[in-house]
């Protein structure tokens, strides 16, 4: 509670939930966080209360742009393989690879996403703990998300700054920020 009520004073407008601790206390901490936040009128992503949830991509308009956005992490401490469709995986599970069934998911939500707003936003808790270089993967997801046409990745979980840049594909430019370090 004492974190969720300094984000909201901090005037934060949505959160992605998907990071290694979302799983720290299971379900029923999942969905109390879910519910403070609901509460409080703060937009959340990557976790969700049921798949049906999940297909309720979060938007925000300002000044007549649609934003949307979606939240995906590499894995939690504790895995829920019940429940895994609840929490925005970008990997297999059990390989712990970026594989096709993973693409396939990101890129159905994608194309949701871009039909709904003008720009989409996907925030990834991804890379190496205490580095300030980007790795194989994040490379890989951040490019694969290009072609998808996000339009900005917001990257976390190094706890230290790594570079932006912008990547072009096709015609298509993303702004990646690889991490903001612990923000």
């Amino acid at each position: 509670n004492e974190i969720g009520k300094q984000v909201i004073e901090m005037g934060v407008d949505i959160v992605n939930l998907a990071n290694n601790h979302a799983n720290d206390v299971g379900l029923e901490g999942r969905i109390n966080t879910l519910n403070f936040f609901n509460e409080h009128n703060i937009l959340t992503t990557g976790v969700y209360h049921s798949k049906e949830d999940r297909q309720q991509i979060p938007i925000k308009t300002i000044n007549d742009i649609t934003f949307s956005f979606l939240g995906y992490t590499y894995k939690t401490n504790k895995l829920d393989y019940q429940n895994q469709d609840l929490i925005g995986y970008y990997r297999n599970l059990d390989t712990m690879k970026l594989d096709i069934e993973h693409k396939q998911i990101i890129k159905s939500e994608v194309e949701q996403a871009k039909k709904i707003s003008d720009i989409v936003i996907v925030s990834v808790h991804w890379g190496n703990e205490f580095t300030y270089t980007i790795n194989n993967e994040q490379k890989e997801l951040a490019n694969y998300l290009n072609e998808l046409g996000v339009d900005v990745i917001i990257g976390h979980h190094s706890h230290c700054i790594q570079p932006i840049e912008w990547i072009e594909n096709n015609n298509h430019r993303t702004l990646v920020v690889y991490s903001l370090g612990s923000f």
